[in-house]
């Protein structure tokens, strides 16, 4: 083959040819995803809770100063934090009810994530386990989704096909798994 036609350019690293060892994550990514894991796991735990708790009576933060003004809205969004943890943990069925909204969004988005990952693996495309995002606490569902990042290129259009076709079917039967198990 001539220099100037090949079919793979000179530049790019072939997935193909990859170790299986460059494939996998060190540990200090396992526990960089982990902890973004965790994390997500209690804000959206606290979504779950903020969903089943009755409206709680948190006392306004005195508004004496200047200071007392610019810190009205952070001094009363971790009254509402600080309550609704104290009300959780005295009402253990309130908490319970929280875990299992957690559990059943994380277990959608975790499968859907992997979808990508385990397609990506089986071309041989370097990707990153997923990032879960969370979101702070009493906001939305506790998360703003995950991603998956891939490092390198995508080998063919059927390659690319499937790693984006694998998540989506994942996390739906996921979710349909989800749904018969409850009702």
């Amino acid at each position: 083959m001539s220099e100037s036609v090949q079919a793979i350019p000179p530049f790019v690293d072939s997935p193909l040819f990859r170790s299986r060892d460059e494939l996998r994550p060190t540990a200090r990514e396992w526990a960089r995803h982990l902890i973004l894991f965790l994390l997500t796991v209690i804000t959206s735990t606290m979504a779950g809770i903020v969903a089943a708790a009755p409206m709680l009576n948190v006392p306004e933060p005195p508004l004496a100063s200047v200071l007392d003004y610019l810190l009205y809205v952070p001094q009363y969004y971790l009254l509402n934090v600080g309550t609704l943890v104290v009300f959780a943990l005295t009402h253990p069925q309130i908490l319970t009810e929280g875990l299992v909204f957690s559990f059943a969004l994380l277990s959608i988005l975790t499968a859907h994530e992997m979808g990508h990952y385990v397609a990506c693996r089986r071309y041989g495309v370097s990707a990153t386990l997923p990032f879960f995002i969370p979101a702070p606490p009493l906001f939305l569902a506790g998360t703003f989704g995950a991603f998956i990042k891939i490092k390198s290129p995508i080998p063919s259009r059927r390659a690319l096909f499937d790693i984006g076709l694998a998540g989506p079917l994942a996390g739906l039967s996921s979710q349909c798994r989800w749904q018969l198990w409850v009702s």
